[in-house]
């Protein structure tokens, strides 16, 4: 595999991880100032 192949694949992980991270912060699984935190670090 490619490594460009690679990154393209783990930029879509990312994003894909991130939406899930909004949506269960908007369904109020996750207390705001942690999902904030979580931002900030990432």
């Amino acid at each position: 595999m490619s490594g460009r192949r690679l990154g393209r694949l783990f930029g879509s992980l990312l994003i894909l991880a991130a939406v899930a991270g909004v949506v269960v912060a908007n369904h109020g699984g996750v207390p705001a100032d942690l999902h904030m935190a979580d931002i900030i670090w990432v």
